[in-house]
């Protein structure tokens, strides 16, 4: 049995809220978000340097945790549902 979940399971709604790739996006705002706050408050260049340097290597790991939890329609079992 193949369990389909997200976008995948219904072409026509919205993605889930829980999708992968989709808390990949958010985290990453949320680091972006981090790192511009940073530059602002921050007055000392090196610092905010490392911070930069962690807010890409949190994103650059959290889109390698969520594309592991994605599976490609063409490695599912059943044929894609027909688009509208």
């Amino acid at each position: 049995m193949v369990r389909v979940t997200g976008q995948h399971a219904d072409p026509i709604g919205a993605p889930a809220a829980s999708e992968p790739v989709a808390i990949a996006e958010a985290v990453r705002g949320l680091l972006v978000a981090i790192v511009a706050t940073g530059w602002a408050v921050i007055p000392d260049t090196t610092i905010n340097i490392i911070v930069s340097a962690a807010g890409v290597l949190g994103s650059i790991a959290s889109t390698i945790l969520a594309r592991r939890k994605v599976v490609p329609l063409s490695k599912l079992d059943a044929p894609p549902p027909p688009r509208p």
